[in-house]
């Protein structure tokens, strides 16, 4: 929802695109303040999410990840506050939607460094490739053995 307001707010903004460009009619002060409110609520849920994860002990990857999702919001939550209380400078808007992005990657990669992706392969799955594996003494069906030496 963060995105969306965002992009509401932008398109109904100056600053959005070509000056020629036809904007939303809404209110920019009440989408700003809407925004706003869901990017709260955004590092609300991060700061509970990161509690839950101290608590349960994570691997310190998946709290380093998520400290880094958190303090992404928090700058990112100062440079909108910032154009909302400075009016709205053309510079600092390029600033925010850059950061939205950096914001994205950071969800992204918090998210994705959730998975377990583990590199120890267990004796039976061992043993059944082995099972399907040609011996080096014998060649593989279809092919000619290997010429010594």
């Amino acid at each position: 929802m963060v995105l969306v307001f965002g992009t509401l707010v932008t398109s109904t903004g100056p600053h959005g695109g070509s000056p020629l460009a036809p904007r939303f009619d809404f209110s920019l002060h009440d989408l700003a303040q809407l925004h706003g409110s869901s990017a709260d609520v955004l590092v609300g849920l991060v700061v509970v999410t990161l509690g839950l994860m101290m608590r349960s002990g994570v691997a310190p990857s998946v709290m380093r990840r998520g400290e880094m999702l958190l303090a992404a919001v928090v700058l990112q939550g100062a440079v909108g506050y910032s154009l909302y209380f400075l009016g709205d400078p053309a510079p600092l808007t390029e600033v925010h939607v850059a950061g939205a992005m950096l914001v994205v990657l950071a969800v992204l990669r918090f998210n994705l460094g959730l998975a377990v992706r583990s590199t120890a392969v267990s004796r039976d799955a061992l043993a059944a490739d082995a099972h399907h594996r040609p011996r080096a003494d014998r060649p593989a069906a279809g092919r000619p053995a290997a010429l010594p030496g």
